[in-house]
């Protein structure tokens, strides 16, 4: 039992997952994605057209496990016509359907009171003569009651944005605080030499990861063509500046006289799910990185039995206050 237990676990481990894909682009998208594992005794296969799409996956060719559509399958369902209520030969019109009458019109202009026989008899009355230099300071205090409102109004408005400016200022500065406190954190992690070499493990098995996820087979042709030959060779020439990295993985070819958009894509790879776990076993075997771990999950509990203590030692304080 414990030799068919380890023999299960090496097959899972071990045995990879291949992929294979392949899509094209031509007015629509078309693709077609294989995954299988262990010689297809388990094959999954999705399929996409236009915009539908169907997944399928099934146990040693024979038994289908899932079977499921994706998109649109079916004609659009006929949109409701708006509903019309219609009036019944003996029902009338409600008011929002019978225009506005010619009677609602304004009073004509022969109906109105003459203007001329209500001017109140006040106007024909002279205003009374007062001295002109009372008029002349009145005139001066009413031209300085605003401009010393005016006045009072802006240094109330100043007072007040002082007082508010004076806390966004202790907050600013409270940020900048607690910025070079954790920059000075960082400075004397980074300068430690455990941190740089579980640093460098890390890195290590990150590259390690990357190359097994490499794939192995992988190819994009096609033909772009914008309908301005000036924009066309500027998008072919920045796509082969990185010739380098992709080398002759990538083949586009400029179309300087249509306006056309082509594209095929081969994928091909494999996953094993061994290398995920022994990247794992690498790095937690590492008695910093699980320092840090550890610190970073049990965070919040260590926040909270700091104010937990503060509390108690401020009612401690309280406490002793009282008694004396």
């Amino acid at each position: 039992m414990l030799g068919l237990v380890i023999l299960i676990l090496l097959i899972v481990l071990l045995v990879p997952l291949r992929m294979n894909v392949k899509a094209r682009y031509d007015e629509e998208v078309r693709a077609r994605v294989h995954v299988s594992w262990l010689l297809r005794a388990v094959h999954v296969k999705f399929e996409w057209l236009k915009d539908h799409g169907l997944l399928r996956a099934k146990l040693l060719g024979l038994k289908t496990l899932m079977k499921k559509h994706i998109g649109d399958w079916g004609p659009e369902p006929p949109k409701a016509e708006e509903e019309s209520v219609p009036t019944e030969p003996g029902e009338e019109p409600t008011s929002s359907d019978v225009p506005e009458s010619s009677e609602a019109k304004p009073e004509s202009s022969a109906e109105k009171p003459d203007a001329s026989e209500e001017k109140p008899a006040a106007a024909e009355e002279k205003p009374s003569s007062a001295p002109k230099a009372e008029e002349e300071k009145k005139e001066e205090k009413a031209e300085e009651a605003p401009a010393a409102a005016e006045t009072a109004a802006e240094q109330t408005e100043e007072s007040k944005a002082e007082e508010e400016d004076l806390p966004r200022l202790a907050a600013i500065n409270e940020k900048l605080d607690s910025l070079a406190g954790k920059l000075d954190e960082f400075q004397g992690y980074w300068y430690d030499e455990k941190n740089r070499r579980t640093m460098r493990l890390i890195g290590k098995q990150l590259k390690k990861m990357g190359r097994h996820l490499k794939p192995t087979h992988f190819l994009v042709e096609g033909e772009l063509g914008l309908g301005d030959p000036a924009k066309t060779g500027k998008i072919i020439g920045t796509l082969y500046s990185f010739y380098p990295i992709f080398r002759d993985n990538v083949r586009i070819q400029g179309n300087y006289e249509e306006k056309v958009m082509k594209f095929r894509l081969e994928l091909k790879g494999r996953l094993r799910l061994g290398i995920f776990v022994e990247v794992a076993l690498r790095l937690l075997l590492d008695k910093n990185l699980r320092h840090w771990i550890k610190k970073l999950t049990h965070k919040d509990k260590d926040q909270k039995d700091t104010e937990e203590s503060s509390k108690v030692t401020a009612e401690a304080a309280d406490q002793e206050q009282k008694a004396a």
